[in-house]
């Protein structure tokens, strides 16, 4: 159940996490802005730490 639950939550914050960048992606015609450092920073951070650790996990569980 806590997995489950987790993945969940994984999966809410992958989601929300492509909405912004989708976002932050300017429209045809648009001049394209760099987007904040606390967004890349995020995007960083989870990349980094979150899909490693994410990824080992769904790994333990499926092993």
């Amino acid at each position: 159940p806590h997995a489950e639950q987790f993945l969940k939550l994984a999966a809410r914050i992958y989601k929300n996490l492509a909405c912004i960048a989708k976002f932050c992606i300017a429209s045809k015609g648009y001049k394209q802005t760099i987007p904040s450092n606390e967004f890349q920073k995020l995007v960083e951070v989870t990349c980094k730490k979150l899909t490693c650790l994410l990824y080992n996990f769904m790994a333990l569980k499926q092993g």
